[in-house]
């Protein structure tokens, strides 16, 4: 798949152009990052007309797909759980009782992701009673614990909801400006044995569009520079794909990425609804439970690359890659 050629077309025109919080998929093409959603922008449309459609066919392609068995089995568990929680509910609308109902039957159920979920519901919605009050509360209480789930594994992995750091009010600038604050990093940050960084995350309390934007920029770039960084450190990581997320109030939407040729490409893997109660625990949709699985098995994966990878440490000449014109930093662009 050779998007060289448009791409450098595409990235030339947008570094004359001003930011628009509604087309971030342009500014993030001067950072080296082709962002692909299901319609492109006017631009895209420009610089890559009908290979667009292409481009995001192959792209999703490159995403894991969970086996038919791990697909039956995961929907299988869910629906028995739901059986064991609603039929108390219907014959004697005890919600504690439903709730202790529940909790068995996930116990006496095989170990899983879905498990673990399901138990951390059982016992932490029980006892909190609500949801989140703040965005740090979203954060600790709901989200971190979720997809732990899947992205904690001892001696590989853990999610890390990092420090707050100072912002220097404008986001994307550093180069621009010469400014002396480093840019921030985002909300949550998964660590590889506790050294590389292997995803991002970025939390919202609630909906707020030149910040949610903003926040899914750096997401971005931040993964970008992940990927160049890994790739030039150690061998074995061509087909390495990196996950990052946005959490806006109780919707969660996944995204992977990976280099193709110099340049990185973005895409969506899939929407979560960040579980806040024993309500939605126990609606949790079918269509997330197999976007959970995707999430999953890439992780999967990328916990098997890394072990092979550190075992080859990389002394060779750097992967050519654009390295980009700006850094995050805030949540605003320098208008040219």
């Amino acid at each position: 798949m050779d998007i060289g050629p448009a791409f450098t077309t595409y990235f030339n025109h947008c570094a004359t152009m001003r930011y628009d919080p509604t087309m971030i998929a342009d500014f993030l093409a001067l950072n080296g990052v082709l962002f692909l959603e299901k319609t492109p922008t006017v631009q895209q449309q420009r610089f890559f007309g009908d290979k667009y459609a292409s481009i995001l066919s192959t792209m999703k392609r490159y995403m894991l797909v969970p086996e038919d068995e791990s697909i039956d089995a995961g929907l299988a568990a869910v629906r028995q759980w739901k059986d064991a929680y609603n039929k108390v509910v219907w014959r004697s609308d005890d919600n504690d009782k439903a709730r202790a109902a529940l909790e068995e039957a996930v116990e006496n159920s095989k170990k899983s992701s879905l498990r673990k979920l399901f138990l951390h519901g059982c016992s932490n919605f029980y006892s909190k009673g609500h949801g989140p009050v703040t965005e740090a509360d979203l954060t600790s209480s709901f989200i971190v614990p979720m997809l732990a789930c899947i992205m904690n594994k001892p001696e590989q992995s853990r999610l890390a909801h990092t420090a707050t750091t100072a912002t220097t009010g404008s986001l994307f600038v550093r180069l621009c400006k010469d400014l002396n604050t480093l840019p921030k990093h985002p909300d949550l940050i998964v660590k590889h044995q506790k050294t590389l960084d292997i995803g991002f995350g970025e939390v919202s309390y609630s909906k707020e569009f030149t910040k949610d934007q903003g926040d899914l920029c750096r997401l971005a770039i931040w993964s970008k520079r992940a990927i160049d960084q890994l790739q030039a450190q150690y061998e074995g990581l061509d087909d390495l794909d990196l996950p990052f997320f946005q959490a806006v109030s109780k919707d969660c939407t996944i995204y992977q990425m990976r280099r193709i040729g110099s340049i990185c490409v973005a895409v969506e893997l899939g929407k979560l609804e960040i579980v806040q109660d024993l309500a939605s625990l126990v609606s949790f949709k079918e269509d997330h439970v197999f976007v959970w699985l995707k999430l999953e098995k890439l992780f999967t994966r990328l916990w098997g690359l890394m072990a092979n990878a550190k075992e080859r440490q990389d002394t060779s000449t750097a992967p050519h890659c654009y390295h980009g014109l700006s850094t995050p930093s805030a949540r605003k662009m320098p208008k040219h």
